[in-house]
């Protein structure tokens, strides 16, 4: 009100009067910028919510064995299954939406809480049992009750490096994983510190070499074991689906 009472308050002076005129329409002219400025000028952005994306597919042919494979994630049931057109199957269940979709990201990290599958007719299951920092430390199988695998060491994306194959009382190998991700490509090996062993363990001396596309799904694999000849398997993949999850912020 102060300002008003200043802006039309008029001097009886006609040269102050006139200096006190312009004044004034100065002064309007600088608060009508202001506030139009100020109006118009937009506030803080708002975060559009981020996707987080996995590319899997839905179906794929296996050779030399010429299966193909149908594969589709429920959602509702949180569960990635793979049918093959022999009957066997695989489903990797999951406790979130994000878990398969951070599975597909960070290729070859585990994030199943478990894993059914049928093979030659007969059903088995998998648990996969994790640190509380999420890393894959164990792994039983009902296919190979006596087999177990266990993590101990981890890389900066929480892919298991390093652990152990423990076949009962009999032996115990040596695990390692090494990662070559400009190639898309792993190298696992499982064999034994120093020297081998006389029993049947040393024929369980194995590598395996796995091969990956553009959005890190398993094209190749390849099977070395010491016992048996070398087994090379190619995936093709015929057709893909893409599955996104809202990240919060």
């Amino acid at each position: 009100m102060m300002v008003v009472q200043w802006i039309f308050r008029q001097p009886a002076n006609k040269r102050l009067q006139a200096e006190y005129a312009m004044s004034s329409f100065r002064f309007v002219a600088i608060a009508l910028v202001f506030v139009s400025q100020t109006s118009i000028t937009p506030g803080p952005k708002k975060k559009e919510p981020e996707q987080l994306c996995r590319t899997y597919a839905t179906e794929f042919e296996e050779r030399p064995a010429h299966t193909i494979s149908t594969c589709q994630f429920d959602e509702a049931a949180l569960e990635y299954r793979c049918t093959k057109s022999s009957g066997d199957f695989k489903t990797r269940v999951y406790a979130s939406a994000r878990d398969f979709v951070m599975e597909g990201i960070h290729r070859e990290r585990a994030y199943a809480i478990r894993t059914r599958f049928r093979s030659d007719g007969k059903d088995w299951e998998a648990k996969l049992v994790y640190t509380d920092d999420g890393y894959l430390a164990r792994e039983e199988n009902t296919a190979l009750p006596h087999v177990v695998l266990v993590w101990d060491k981890w890389d900066a994306s929480g892919r298991n490096t390093a652990g152990r194959m423990e076949v009962g009382k009999i032996c115990s190998l040596v695990s390692s994983v090494e990662y070559k991700d400009t190639d898309h490509a792993s190298f696992a090996t499982f064999g034994f510190e120093g020297e081998e062993p006389a029993g049947v363990c040393k024929y369980l001396k194995a590598r395996v070499d796995r091969f990956y596309d553009e959005n890190e799904i398993l094209i190749r694999e390849v099977t070395s074991i010491q016992v048996s000849d070398t087994k090379e398997t190619i995936y093709t993949i015929k057709s893909t689906q893409k599955f996104c999850v809202v990240e919060e912020r």
